[in-house]
């Protein structure tokens, strides 16, 4: 499915630069665009025709008609494409698994023991200053 939705996308890019230099050839009523410059002498017709306007409005009509398709069609392969991947951590299944407690030592370091381990005064560095000091 991705390869489609990137080839899909891809056309929509050509089209979508096609229709803005179909749009910009046509002769507008106030002169501007593109068209204006090319229909200068007559250009236009001399490359095209006499019936360059009507095959370029038709081709604008053609060339939309495909764009909103292909645009349709990328929404429907986009929302298979979220469907059949995960959606997260949020709509994952929890899991029962228990986790234990953390507790601190007399250290202040953190552990993941059940029971807190007793430290006794000869353990601690302090202790063992202090009663070394008394002797």
């Amino acid at each position: 499915m991705d390869v489609l939705h990137y080839i899909l996308i891809g056309l929509e890019l050509v089209i979508a630069v096609l229709l803005i230099l179909i749009i910009l050839m046509q002769r507008s009523k106030a002169g501007g665009g593109l068209g204006g410059l090319a229909s200068s002498g007559g250009a236009m017709e001399d490359s095209l025709g006499s019936g360059a306007g009507n095959v370029l409005g038709k081709a604008t009509a053609f060339l939309i008609t495909v764009f909103f398709i292909n645009t349709i069609l990328i929404g429907i392969v986009s929302s298979i494409k979220n469907t059949q991947r995960d959606t997260g951590l949020l709509d994952a299944e929890l899991t029962t698994e228990q986790v234990e407690p953390a507790t601190e030592t007399g250290m202040g370091a953190v552990t993941n023991e059940t029971e807190p381990t007793a430290v006794t005064a000869e353990e601690t560095p302090a202790a063992s200053a202090t009663t070394e000091t008394a002797q």
